[in-house]
């Protein structure tokens, strides 16, 4: 039974990371053609596919009037996911002036009633930011992010005319801070190179381009992007290890046919056959290595280390999940216990399940995790695929999910009892899943803060304790789907390979 609760429960979190990077893609549109080339509409259209299989369409468009610029962004993707379809729309709308001083933003991911949107409405010395999902709204005001004299960031369509500007003019690198909002009010910075010139296919005739390698702080992957004389996004490639993203424009005609093929499915690609066998109980030494690719630093914790061998591998040491602690090595900031779109603290439900239906609030610590952790493995009565990253609320009243939506959860019932908790992306081993058996797959849990040291805690176990995990990334989910952390996970997808090279049997000092 545990082994089929267990295959319910790991998913990966890719889809959000994808999604993430779909919204980096460009900062912009640009309005007036060149000379001879097809006139720029108002709205331009991209077909979306992944490794060559369609998985969405993409609308830009941009409108000036009275000294402002709106520019809009509307994704549609779907993909599957072990053969259930999840289908997401990603929307973001940036109004600024003429002058690039930001007036507001909107930004909506979900789909229907389970959509979370989230503004930022500008005032002279703050923003404005609500979050809202499914009739609940949560406002704050923050601080303008600060602007360097010396290295100003740029409002979207500013730093869009400043590239079109600077590629104009023959440039070969691109610089430039932009204020992002599909990051969440982040600043950004973005480095393009030029790699060469090609001609891109349009109707019956081939436009000139030039091809630039994009890099973005904070993202692990790396873009190419395909730009016309005018300043227009023709095709732009993200490599993952999920597959090439590509957006390429199109007629609207082409977009409204995104759906003709088979979707990918991000399931079977990313699952990790394991050589050797993994031991259910004591200390495990695995190789991880990439092919094609460097292996990133993975964090360590008590119940992981990690060695790194060469550019392409390391060993990661899994220990017991009872292994105490050896100290607070990171200790939790304030986000561990914020409110956020994702983690709605103040929602009526969540409260009644955190204080009402949790464990006394006599209980001790260790006591409250375990108690919430088999409520919320109880709560969400249906454990399936269909969901794409729902909030805590949503979860809370669908009673579903795969395992973000659990972690997710948890997360929230923990900071309502003022235990500090975050997420945790990676892997976990499997006997059995995707038609596969010995694998690893991607999943996502959560982490508590007991007795001075986050502790692994997941509520898609029968028992705690069943599953042996590597992590790859932590999350406050602050910025739910859009985080970092799940970008983060991309380069390692598709292209891991995972040995068994020593398990406690064989080592008897290995086990302690």
């Amino acid at each position: 039974m545990a082994a089929v609760e267990r295959r319910r429960g790991v998913v990966h979190a890719g889809l959000a990371a994808a999604l993430a990077v779909v919204g980096l893609l460009a900062v912009g549109v640009a309005a007036a053609p060149a000379a001879g080339d097809p006139p720029t509409p108002v709205e331009q259209w991209y077909r979306l596919e992944i490794d060559g299989r369609p998985c969405g369409r993409q609308l830009r468009s941009e409108s000036r009037h009275d000294g402002v610029i709106e520019t809009l962004e509307r994704t549609e993707l779907a993909v599957s996911r072990d053969g259930t379809e999840i289908a997401v729309e990603i929307e973001l709308q940036v109004t600024e002036t003429e002058a690039g001083r930001p007036v507001a933003a909107k930004r909506r991911f979900g789909t229907g009633e389970a959509s979370v949107t989230t503004s930022w409405n500008f005032e002279d010395d703050a923003v404005v930011v609500r979050e809202s999902q499914g009739g609940r709204e949560r406002v704050e005001r923050i601080a303008v992010p600060p602007r360097d004299p010396q290295s100003p960031w740029l409002a979207p369509a500013q730093a869009d005319a400043f590239a079109a500007a600077r590629r104009a003019a023959g440039s070969a690198e691109i610089s430039m801070k932009v204020l992002s909002f599909e990051r969440g009010l982040e600043v950004v910075a973005i480095e393009a190179t030029k790699v060469g010139e090609e001609r891109f296919p349009w109707e019956d005739r081939e436009i000139p381009a030039t091809r630039w390698r994009v890099r973005m702080e904070g993202d692990p992957t790396e873009s190419t992007q395909l730009w016309s004389r005018d300043g227009r996004l023709l095709e732009s490639t993200v490599r993952t290890g999920l597959g090439d993203l590509k957006s390429t424009l199109c007629s609207a005609e082409a977009a409204a046919r995104w759906r003709d093929g088979a979707l990918p499915d991000l399931i079977r690609a990313t699952v990790i056959p394991i050589a050797g066998t993994m031991p259910r109980r004591g200390e495990a030494a695995l190789r991880l290595s990439m092919r094609g690719g460097s292996l990133p630093d993975l964090p360590e914790n008590p119940r992981q280390s990690f060695t790194r061998i060469d550019e392409n591998s390391a060993t990661v040491v899994l220990f017991d999940s009872d292994r105490p602690s050896d100290g607070a090595s990171e200790p939790p900031g304030a986000a561990a216990s914020a409110a956020s779109a994702f983690v709605d603290l103040d929602d009526p439900l969540l409260r009644e399940l955190a204080l009402e239906r949790g464990p006394a609030s006599d209980a001790s610590t260790a006591a409250t995790v375990e108690g919430l952790r088999r409520l919320v493995r109880g709560h969400l009565r249906t454990k399936d695929l269909s969901s794409a990253f729902a909030s805590a609320s949503e979860a809370a009243r669908s009673r579903q999910g795969d395992c973000s939506e659990h972690a997710t959860l948890l997360c929230a019932l923990l900071r309502i009892r003022g235990i500090p908790a975050r997420v945790a992306v990676g892997l976990v081993h499997a006997d059995r899943f995707a038609g596969r058996r010995n694998v690893f797959a991607w999943h996502v849990w959560t982490q508590a803060w007991i007795d001075g040291g986050w502790r692994d805690v997941d509520a898609t176990e029968v028992r705690t304790g069943d599953a042996r995990r590597i992590a790859v990334a932590y999350s406050d989910l602050a910025q739910g789907a859009f985080d970092p952390a799940w970008s983060a996970t991309l380069p390692l997808m598709g292209g891991l390979e995972i040995t068994v090279t020593r398990r406690a049997s064989d080592d008897p000092e290995a086990a302690r």
